[in-house]
């Protein structure tokens, strides 16, 4: 996946951090604080 490109610079790198960054965020945000009201959207939430 980040291996597309055969050049050595740091585009790269900026790319694999930058996706690190997301999946951290996107952990965070997956715990149930965050998405109880998400799911109570679509319906009844309960314990």
């Amino acid at each position: 996946m980040y291996g597309g490109s055969d050049d050595i610079n740091w585009v790269g790198f900026g790319i694999f951090a930058v996706s690190l960054l997301v999946i951290v965020g996107a952990w965070f945000l997956a715990r149930p604080l965050f998405l109880r009201p998400v799911a109570s959207l679509m319906g009844k939430v309960s314990k």
